[in-house]
């Protein structure tokens, strides 16, 4: 008969808190159509600009595990189930001024004199200065949020001499939510996503001894891989690499297949070979 020995707790709460700051991030690019002319262009269509942009992400997990052994037929094995708990919040806002002007021509090839204080002012007798999009820093600007929630089940058990296995199964739940920072839902460039799934996700893996320092492994498992928040519902521009990502409301969680058939060879304490 079965004999249930004494059960195991284990605990884990963690909270992480990330800020991510970029003050005053600058981009000027023109045009020189001749090198002897003595006036450079501003582009059009990628003007000089100076962004500045912050990002706060908070994280609380948890979980708890509980592992019971139990003796069978002068084996041991084990049950294991637990609960897991998982949140996360993002703010990211941004802020971006462009050049504003009437004269795309620079007075001067010296870039230290057009970034003087005077040269950038209402005053200034060429017409360039600064100006804020607040459209565009809501729509480059999000909050988002995650919660994943788990349980789970399993079973170590020793089926013959040489041969393990080890099944369980996880329910998962997963809700996403993102909107960008533009108030009105009827706004062309407002965008908004969620995702919200429940997931049955089995495994089960088969151990053969073949000898003392060999071990054949055979396992199957289903997994998820969930987007990520600017995959899933906002339009987002990094200005480092100049890619804008566009959030895609249709995403859903990918799911995975899996599996594996390994040799293991055990040659050395703390060493091993696999294929």
């Amino acid at each position: 008969m079965p004999r249930a020995n004494k059960m195991i707790m284990r605990w884990l709460v963690s909270y992480i808190n990330m800020n991510q700051d970029e003050p005053d991030l600058r981009f000027f690019e023109t045009l020189l159509n001749d090198p002897n002319d003595t006036v450079m262009y501003l582009k059009t269509n990628d003007k000089p600009g100076r962004f500045w942009r912050e990002m706060t992400e908070n994280n609380i997990n948890g979980k708890v595990d509980f592992e019971l052994p139990v003796a069978f037929s002068g084996n041991s094995n084990k049950i294991k189930f637990g609960v897991f708990y998982s949140y996360k919040e993002r703010n990211l806002d941004g802020l971006q001024f462009d050049i504003q002007t009437s004269n795309t021509k620079l007075p001067t090839r010296d870039i230290d004199q057009w970034l003087i204080d005077d040269v950038i002012s209402l005053d200034n007798e060429y017409g360039y200065h600064y100006t804020a999009d607040g459209i565009q820093d809501q729509n480059n600007s999000y909050t988002g949020d995650q919660g994943v929630g788990a349980a789970y089940a399993m079973i170590d058990f020793q089926l013959v001499r040489n041969l393990r296995m080890v099944a369980g199964a996880r329910l998962e739940t997963s809700d996403i939510t993102i909107n960008n920072l533009i108030e009105d839902p009827d706004h062309q460039l407002y965008k908004s996503g969620e995702l919200h799934e429940v997931d049955i996700l089995p495994s089960i893996g088969l151990i053969w001894a073949m000898n003392e320092e060999m071990n054949l492994r055979l396992a199957g498992s289903k997994t998820i891989a969930r987007p990520t928040f600017r995959e899933l519902g906002t339009n987002y521009y990094d200005y480092k690499t100049g890619i804008l990502y566009i959030g895609n409301q249709e995403l859903q969680r990918s799911e995975i297949y899996n599996v594996d058939l390994r040799w293991e060879w055990f040659f050395k304490p703390g060493e091993k070979l696999a294929a």
